[in-house]
């Protein structure tokens, strides 16, 4: 990330970061626990706002004071590139490169969900997004934050997900949950079909 960093400082990627302005820095804090679910996700992520874009980036707790909002909003991206937490400043690149390059301008493929509960749309919304994955029956995926219905679709597709999350210890069906993909020193191996 750092190399790209000093790509948008050196004005690569869109206009001077020096010249835009972070309108509004602001954070988003909530809870979900899918029905049937025994753990409820606490979901933390700060927002940077330049122009018609967003940027955002989650974080733990106790990573980012709230009075950063404050601080960083009308400041100058550069600023918060350069000096930032981590959070602010992944969340100010995210924003810029959005602004830079509007994700409507890109080729893309629009899904449509379906109308229902937010179980029904998670499962359709996470068997798209394993319907990205180009993998053959029995590859592994590495799952970097666990979301049940992905892990599920994962599987569907004939994959073995290797689910790593800070916050848990099993997918909903009692698999191991790694919290460190790169350091760990054995592989989580997933049960399925779920008992």
């Amino acid at each position: 990330m750092a190399d790209l960093v000093e790509e948008v400082l050196a004005g690569r990627h869109g206009p001077d970061p020096a010249h835009v302005v972070a309108t509004s820095v602001f954070w988003v804090h909530h809870g979900t626990r899918l029905a049937g679910g025994t753990t409820t996700y606490r979901n933390q992520y700060l927002l940077v706002r330049v122009g018609a874009a967003f940027g955002a980036c989650a974080f733990e707790a106790g990573e980012v004071d709230p009075q950063v909002c404050a601080d960083a909003s009308g400041r100058p991206l550069d600023t918060l590139l350069r000096s930032g937490t981590p959070a602010l400043r992944t969340a100010a690149l995210d924003a810029h490169l959005g602004a830079a390059r509007p994700h409507r301008d890109a080729a893309s493929t629009t899904v449509v969900l379906p109308a229902g509960t937010p179980e029904v749309r998670a499962r359709a919304r996470d068997a798209a997004v394993a319907g990205l994955l180009d993998v053959a029956p029995g590859s592994r995926v590495g799952l970097i934050g666990v979301v049940n219905p992905l892990v599920a679709a994962i599987r569907e597709r004939g994959a073995e997900p290797l689910p790593c999350d800070l916050n848990l210890r099993t997918t909903q069906w009692g698999d191991p949950v790694t919290p460190d993909m790169a350091g760990s020193s054995t592989s989580p191996t997933p049960s399925w079909p779920p008992a």
